[in-house]
């Protein structure tokens, strides 16, 4: 069991840094002029491992399978990296100039929709190759 919490915590670590990477927009920060959201990757990967892991005790503890899992964790992160894209939009371009929150958030959906997708497929399939292939004697859930 830890052995996967580490290893999912691992691939939030590295799909959050990519996705965060790959979609921020170019530009300063008008928070802290910073020019890299590298400055503060790590405060964007904690909070999802520690949300994800106690999500995944939950999950096991409520024997929910291991699909449902996957697509649980999943959505979550896809919507966690939403509201980072959206925050450094709002940082990066919105605040040096004037948008509407309906041009932020199309300009977010449009711009990054292809680091999203990419991101959640990768996300999806190593997160199911972690619950369901990392060996059956300390899988999250075992499917009865």
């Amino acid at each position: 069991m830890l052995k996967r919490i580490i290893y999912v915590n691992l691939l939030i670590i590295a799909t959050t840094s990519l996705q965060v990477i790959w979609a921020s927009p170019d530009g300063l920060s008008v928070v802290d002029l910073s020019s890299s959201p590298i400055d503060y990757i790590e405060w964007l990967c904690l909070w999802p491992m520690l949300v994800i892991t106690a999500l995944l005790f939950v999950l096991k503890r409520l024997s929910i399978r291991n699909t449902c899992q996957i697509i649980t964790v999943s959505l979550l992160m896809t919507g966690y990296w939403i509201l980072i894209n959206y925050a450094e939009f709002k940082d990066r371009v919105a605040g040096w100039s004037t948008f509407s929150s309906a041009e932020v958030w199309y300009y977010v959906f449009v711009t990054t929709a292809l680091s999203l997708v990419i991101s959640l497929l990768i996300f999806s399939v190593m997160l199911y190759m972690i619950i369901n292939r990392l060996g059956n004697e300390n899988s999250i859930h075992k499917l009865n």
